[in-house]
């Protein structure tokens, strides 16, 4: 090394030692850091002086550093009861005098500056009580079952939702919360759904993007204080749901490409015959082959146009015998003398099995559906229809397929010249703009080989209060805790790969330590500390012994009880509480 180096190396700080992380200081504190450890749910109780708050704190911290856990998820009785709502601020700032232990605790054991005290900082979510209550919907969201959409308030416990990865997931609990303040959600596909403030989201931030998408949990109020970066909206972008798998039916009566080909340039008249149009034998060929049997598919030219018009009938023309089987399952469907305007998906195709839907998407997709790649590259695929109702079908149809679509509504064209005649337009026209990551939209090879894969996100564009609503919270039985909302949102209301701390349940009643108990979700544990002999409660709404006492023989549950002889904050405390327990 040369002199200067030397020099430069001399004058360059040395970097701050790491934490120290906690360290106990009795066999007591070891023993109960054990316990925690090894258990879910660990009920930590003894006099004051103890540790309680230090080694809960200092557990959650080291996890936290290890990489176990995401968030340090705080809460703590203010007072007898949870009434915060005179005082002035946000959440935080209306707990936070409360959460001074622990703060002090956070202190001792990260320090006051630096990087890994910022870290923690940034992990820890105060939570307290009433607005952990609050993690919830409108009784008129919308929720995804098996078999369709459900309002909120219409769940039960034990029904079923759909989560993240597409599949059915059991609801565990259902808590009404009353009337809340409510929250317009909105995102950069145009969707919605309404929520409380402290309702959670799973979302990834621009930077956490650039470093790997990874996600992490937030409220909605988190949210919007940092809903723009540096380039604007759109800062927080939430997960995309896998295909949903929707509970199987009865068969479709019409084979759903088909269904689709209808749809999209079908004729559906109550009098005439049904018919296709179409100028790509592809189409007309696929449809023959998924006619019912004693059908065929014949052709006629059109005249003044490319296309052939091809209607199924059975051999033999008007004078074959038995009805029209293709029209008759569409006249069960209720299409039948729907125009252009009126067309519409019926329920059962927009809730079968993932590949009829596919397969309706492809066949309304090869008629009606156009691709054209951009100036950057990517594809555009668009739907185009004059009817709002199939507009709609197409997005769910996308939507539970694991993409997004934006419909756009268009006045209805200038009058133009089509084969000499002059054309006047009535009808407004609906444009689905699709976007698919993996699931090819068309089956037409002149379609489906322009097509490209396109990543597909939602942002959050923005975040606006639209005044109070009766809500409800549910818990689900989901890895990952997400359940889908409105257009396959989606969303998650408990907190994953987290140490939970209840501190000073004393003060706490049987209904708070429940409610606290079921918010914990996947990956996570859940540390109450508490004096049972140090409560402001009356002695008739003490239930912290009785919850302990409840679950201290299940599976995963730990107890661990201090006296007097381990206080390590004064030892003159332990000859005080022994004084005035005479």
């Amino acid at each position: 090394m040369t002199r200067k180096r030397e020099r430069q190396a001399k004058k360059k700080p040395a970097p701050p030692p790491p934490p120290e992380g906690y360290a106990a200081r009795t066999k007591a504190q070891a023993h109960a850091l054990e316990v925690i450890a090894k258990s879910a749910i660990t009920f930590v109780l003894g006099p004051a002086g103890t540790g309680k708050t230090h080694l809960a704190s200092g557990y959650a911290v080291q996890q936290l550093i290890d990489g176990k856990v995401e968030n340090i998820v705080i809460t703590r009785p203010s007072v007898a009861t949870e009434q915060l709502g005179y005082l002035p601020g946000s959440a935080e700032e209306k707990v936070g005098p409360y959460l001074v232990p622990f703060f002090d605790a956070l202190e001792r054991i990260a320090g006051k500056r630096g990087h890994t005290r910022d870290r923690i900082s940034g992990a820890v979510k105060i939570a307290p009580l009433a607005y952990l209550r609050g993690r919830s919907q409108p009784l008129d969201a919308k929720v995804l079952t098996p078999s369709g959409y459900k309002s909120m308030g219409e769940i039960s416990v034990g029904d079923e939702v759909v989560g993240s990865d597409g599949l059915p997931t059991k609801v565990l609990g259902v808590y009404p919360q009353g009337e809340l303040d409510v929250y317009r959600v909105t995102f950069s596909d145009g969707t919605s759904t309404e929520c409380s403030e402290d309702h959670l989201w799973l979302t990834a931030t621009r930077r956490q993007r650039s470093c790997g998408n990874r996600h992490s949990v937030r409220t909605t109020a988190e949210i919007k204080k940092t809903i723009a970066s540096s380039g604007g909206i759109g800062n927080h972008s939430i997960p995309i749901a896998s295909p949903v798998c929707f509970a199987e039916g009865a068969p479709l009566p019409t084979p759903p490409y088909t269904l689709g080909v209808l749809l999209g340039d079908g004729s559906l008249g109550a009098k005439g015959c049904v018919s296709i149009s179409s100028a790509d034998p592809m189409i007309p060929e696929r449809v023959a082959k998924e006619l019912p049997a004693g059908m065929v598919l014949t052709s006629s030219t059109l005249p003044n146009c490319a296309a052939s018009q091809y209607r199924p009938v059975r051999p033999g023309g008007k004078r074959a015998k038995g009805t029209n089987p293709v029209k008759k399952s569409l006249q069960g469907l209720g299409l039948i003398g729907k125009s252009s305007s009126s067309k519409f998906i019926p329920r059962d195709y927009l809730l079968s099995s993932v590949s009829n839907r596919i397969a309706l998407l492809q066949g309304l997709m090869d008629t009606d559906g156009t691709v054209y790649e951009r100036a950057t590259g990517t594809p555009r695929v668009l739907f185009r229809t004059t009817s709002s109702l199939l507009a709609g079908g197409v997005q769910f149809l996308v939507q539970s397929l694991g993409g997004t679509a934006i419909i756009k509504k268009f006045p209805p064209p200038k009058p133009s010249k089509c084969n000499g005649k002059m054309v006047i337009g009535r009808l407004d026209q609906y444009t689905v703009d699709i976007r698919l990551s993996e699931i090819n939209p068309f089956y037409l090879g002149r379609k489906a080989s322009r097509w490209r894969p396109h990543k597909v996100g939602r942002r959050i564009a923005s975040i606006e209060p639209i005044g109070k609503k009766p809500c409800q919270c549910i818990q689900v039985d989901a890895i990952d805790s997400l359940y889908l909302t409105d257009h396959c949102i989606v969303t998650h209301n408990t907190f994953n790969n987290s140490v939970m701390i209840f501190d000073e349940a004393q003060n706490a009643n049987f209904g708070q330590l429940k409610l606290f108990l079921t918010r914990m979700g996947q990956g996570s544990q859940i540390i109450i500390t508490g004096d049972a002999d140090q409560s402001d409660l009356p002695r008739s709404e003490r239930r912290l012994i009785d919850v302990m006492q409840r679950l201290s023989g299940l599976k995963g549950v730990g107890v661990v009880e201090f006296k007097g002889c381990d206080i390590v904050r004064n030892p003159i405390i332990e000859s005080v509480l022994r004084e005035l327990e005479k």
